[in-house]
């Protein structure tokens, strides 16, 4: 069939240089695609190793404004940010991550953190079964709590 003489022709030499540009872009495109994606990866890290120290700290219950005491001047923490801090550095110094009330009690003594008063190990069980019931523990098993598992490593960038 012959070509109309209005129809535009493409030589092969013509078509090979299109589709080489055409297999360039992609390739440059794919390669801001991998970046995009690695930066989406370290900007989820990130994001884990904030929620995480929110939790740890006692940010996402806390009011707006107002500042919340880590213990500073060498003061007692929080139950909270003391039961989440004793699990975190367990968990990276010697890898024990399930925590049984007793247990729990007998560290936070050790350094201190004890509540006051006849009931402080009632309040301790109370505050680990508070904590799972919110999700931010998990019952490891009957009696036993450790951080959640989405969190573990989140740390380590």
């Amino acid at each position: 069939m012959p070509i109309d003489a209005g129809t535009p022709t493409i030589t092969a030499t013509e078509y090979r240089d299109r589709i080489a540009a055409l297999e360039a872009q992609r390739a440059d495109q794919l390669a801001e695609v991998q970046k995009v994606q690695e930066n989406v990866q370290q900007t989820e890290r990130l994001l884990a190793w904030w929620r995480e120290g929110q939790a740890l700290y006692g940010f996402d219950d806390a009011p707006d404004d107002r500042p919340i005491d880590i213990a500073p001047n060498g003061k007692k923490p929080v139950l909270k940010t003391a039961i989440f801090q004793i699990m975190r550095e367990a968990r990276d110094a010697n890898g024990k991550v399930a925590w049984s009330p007793a247990e729990m009690s007998q560290a936070l003594s050790e350094r201190g953190w004890m509540p006051n008063g006849d009931s402080a190990k009632h309040i301790v069980r109370s505050r680990l079964s508070t904590l799972c019931k919110d999700g931010k523990l998990e019952r490891a098993s009957y009696g036993h709590y450790a951080l959640p598992s989405a969190t573990e490593g989140a740390l380590t960038l």
